[in-house]
């Protein structure tokens, strides 16, 4: 004879069953949460060019030209913040931008002329420089957030909760 100790649980509520079931089925198909949750990264990515601090809660360095004329850094013509959308699945969801330069200002970058020549570009306030190389601090603005996941969670959360409660009879 076997010692311990075994519990079961016997689920017989027809409405909790009707409820779990239509969870189940929900979660094949959470296109409206994954558009909630992508919606919701867009504009926290949005938000990180407004205040200049990354996902990681550390601010940016400040561009030159932001120095020079105002404005926010990242935010001079404001292509790359307004390129920042999303795709959403019914099982997964993916954002970011298409914008060829976006890995350079996420990551940073060394960028050097070409055959040993120099680079010519205008400063802000004027004049011009001309230089073999320039690096471009990391100024991370993709990322995931603790408040990016409580959002996401919330998402998930009222997605269940109305999918129990339809199924439920539950008013809308």
């Amino acid at each position: 004879m076997e010692t311990g100790l075994k519990m079961s649980l016997t689920l017989e509520d027809a409405a909790a069953l009707a409820g779990l079931e239509a969870m189940a089925l929900a979660s094949r198909d959470m296109t409206p949460a994954m558009e909630d949750i992508g919606l919701g990264r867009v504009t926290s990515t949005q938000r990180r060019f407004d205040t200049g601090i990354g996902p990681d809660g550390v601010p940016w360095p400040v561009s030159m030209r932001a120095a020079e004329e105002g404005g926010l850094t990242l935010v001079d013509s404001a292509r790359l913040y307004g390129s920042i959308t999303f795709e959403a699945g019914p099982q997964d969801v993916a954002w970011g931008t298409d914008v060829a330069y976006a890995g350079v200002h996420q990551d940073g970058a060394t960028i050097e002329a070409k055959g040993g020549g120099y680079m010519k570009f205008s400063l802000p306030g004027g004049g011009f420089a001309q230089v073999r190389s320039v690096t471009i601090p990391a100024r991370p603005f993709m990322g995931f957030d603790e408040e990016d996941a409580q959002d996401s969670i919330a998402a998930l959360s009222a997605f269940v909760t109305d999918a129990f409660g339809q199924a439920r009879g539950a008013p809308q």
